[in-house]
């Protein structure tokens, strides 16, 4: 395992000083897969305040000194390294109350979630691993390190951690590990909304996260229960295939995730619980907006004409038109074959409209039109709400098609409009 000249140096120091030092958890994890890591996290036997010596050269920052981390600065990069530990009790299910320095790499791999995760290396003594966790590796599972039901009250997080990872990674979950997550599920109600949101995120974007949705649900519907009626519905299958065929962008698969979550099929209703599903999460403004229209919209039937699609844009925007394009292909391919054939050449056959509609640079927001209320106020109307209503009556006349975005056609109508409206 080659590593950056940050943590080699790390590591060298530590042991010319007479402690081990060793990379632990996620890098290790993905090295071994052959993916370049993201970041590194170092793990030692020395004691903080022998590191804080060890390092007194650089700078360090007493991240969490407490529980035996701190962060040293070299070349630029913060790289913290922890203290092996044991960790107390968790009586919140979510943070040990103390922890206890050992010098046993052993007792720190013990403590943590899985055991793919439970890894780690060192130049100068290689891998050590002693739970497994390279074979699970190489066998695609994952699994608990010891006892399931243990694990994950100590940290409720981590039944969403476990449906992540086998989504992000296409891993199988080991059976006893299964069976503690259904067991464990209400666990969740005291995991913070921003930590399921952004553990949701990721495991709906994921490889296999249609597997996943239709396994776990039940664990899902501790945070979502409104996503209850999809079971009832019969469209469980048809949720999870959905997901799975939508590109994995968070707004496209979150919408795909809840576009069933109603009475009906999409739509307004289907939308308006969507919207009291995201908020519970905490989800950004941004993102709970474009899901939220999205699933409105989800049920209308798509028309490649370009009047509808103009009113189509010009409700939401090219973007979401776009997406509910991807979305609405997505979900016709989850039906049977042949079910849905005429409707998917006809979503495609929109999605090409959209493209040749902005590329012809047609009209299909107010911005786009060849007029203006300044224009109209110097062609002799008075400021005031006609003004207002002749706008809006030439905007609607473009996008069905009735007149041409051209701005002497659009003066005359309006002349013609100022003139009915005066009589």
């Amino acid at each position: 395992m080659k590593l950056p000249d940050e943590i080699q140096t790390i590591i060298s120091r530590l042991n010319e000083r007479g402690f081990g030092g060793y990379v632990v958890g996620g890098c290790v994890r993905d090295a071994l897969r052959g993916i370049e890591p993201n970041d590194y996290d170092v793990a030692t036997d020395a004691a903080p305040g022998e590191v804080l010596e060890v390092f007194s050269d650089k700078k360090t920052i007493e991240t969490g000194i407490k529980h035996g981390t701190v962060t040293v600065v070299i070349n630029g990069k913060n790289i913290e390294i922890t203290t092996f530990r044991i960790d107390g009790e968790y009586r919140d299910n979510r943070h040990p109350d103390e922890v206890r320095f050992t010098k046993y790499l052993a007792d720190d791999l013990s403590r943590r979630d899985f055991t793919v995760n439970s890894m780690a290396y060192s130049p100068k003594t290689g891998l050590a691993d002693f739970f497994d966790g390279r074979q699970d590796l190489e066998n695609k599972i994952i699994r608990c390190v010891g006892d399931p039901d243990k694990r994950f009250n100590e940290d409720g997080l981590r039944i969403l951690r476990a449906l992540r990872f086998s989504s992000v990674l296409g891993f199988g979950i080991e059976e006893k590990t299964a069976a503690s997550i259904h067991k464990n599920r209400l666990l969740l109600k005291n995991i913070s909304a921003e930590r399921i949101y952004s553990e949701l995120i990721k495991l709906l974007c994921g490889i296999g996260a249609g597997g996943v949705i239709a396994d776990y649900f039940d664990v899902m519907c501790v945070f979502a229960p409104e996503l209850g009626k999809v079971a009832i519905k019969g469209m469980l299958c048809h949720t999870a295939k959905t997901v799975d065929n939508v590109p994995p962008e968070r707004n496209l698969r979150l919408a795909a995730f809840f576009h069933c979550a109603g009475e009906g099929h999409g739509g307004v209703e289907c939308a308006s619980v969507c919207n009291v599903l995201m908020r519970r999460l905490k989800a950004d403004n941004a993102a709970r907006k474009c899901v939220q229209t999205l699933v409105a919209h989800f049920g209308e039937k798509i028309n490649a004409d370009e009047a509808y699609m103009r009113r189509l844009i010009s409700k939401t925007s090219v973007g979401a038109a776009e997406a509910l394009i991807k979305l609405k292909c997505s979900c016709l391919l989850a039906m049977p074959d042949g079910v849905a054939d005429t409707d998917i050449k006809e979503a495609k056959k929109a999605g090409e409209l959209i493209k040749k509609l902005v590329a012809d640079g047609e009209c299909v927001s107010l911005k786009d039109l060849a007029i203006n209320g300044d224009d109209l106020i110097s062609a002799g109307f008075e400021e005031g709400t006609k003004v207002g209503a002749v706008i809006k009556r030439l905007y609607e006349a473009v996008l069905d098609g009735r007149l041409q975005n051209d701005r002497n056609t659009l003066l005359d109508e309006a002349l013609r409009l100022h003139d009915s409206l005066m009589s």
